[in-house]
């Protein structure tokens, strides 16, 4: 009798782990997809505009059948120092132009002001834990022309042979 209650009180636990296991994956599931919708209903709000339209956040919480889901988008102007990455990627021996740095850094500057990278998160609750679920994308602002590189690593193009190309005569 006692080992078919120990089997029992085994197999109840087993069933009630694996209900909690694919209870949490389905609400992963669910704020992936969430997250998604949010960041296409941004698209379509945004398409068109200029990206100081985009505001710094916005909070809410998704409808009905998805009460137990909120969503958190924060936005700000996209940072990456394409100089420094450049310098830090050079070894000792080695020298790099200050003209190519300072290009890069001015096409940096250029990125920050015409690039916000927004983030959508999907917050809930599973097992008595907060959870989150986060998309980033980058929205750039039409129009904007960056520094132009082709003097530092030469001519690009120019007629070729074959598919794609002036035929070689």
């Amino acid at each position: 009798m006692a080992i078919i209650v120990i089997a029992f009180i085994a197999i109840t636990n087993s069933i009630i782990y694996s209900q909690m296991s694919s209870s949490k994956s389905r609400k992963s599931i669910i704020a992936s997809y969430l997250a998604a919708q949010k960041l296409a209903e941004f698209n379509m709000k945004f398409a068109g505009k200029s990206i100081k339209d985009i505001p710094a956040g916005e909070t809410g919480n998704f409808p009905a059948p998805h009460e137990g889901f909120s969503w958190d988008i924060k936005s700000q102007n996209f940072e990456y120092d394409l100089g420094a990455l450049a310098t830090s990627m050079l070894s000792k021996e080695e020298t790099q132009s200050d003209q190519i740095i300072q290009l890069l850094r001015n096409l940096s500057e250029s990125m920050k002001e015409s690039i916000k990278e927004v983030t959508i998160t999907v917050l809930w609750t599973s097992e008595r834990r907060p959870r989150k679920y986060s998309l980033t994308s980058l929205f750039m602002e039409k129009g904007v022309e960056f520094p132009s590189l082709g003097s530092f690593i030469g001519p690009v193009g120019g007629e070729g042979g074959g598919e794609g190309g002036k035929p070689n005569e």
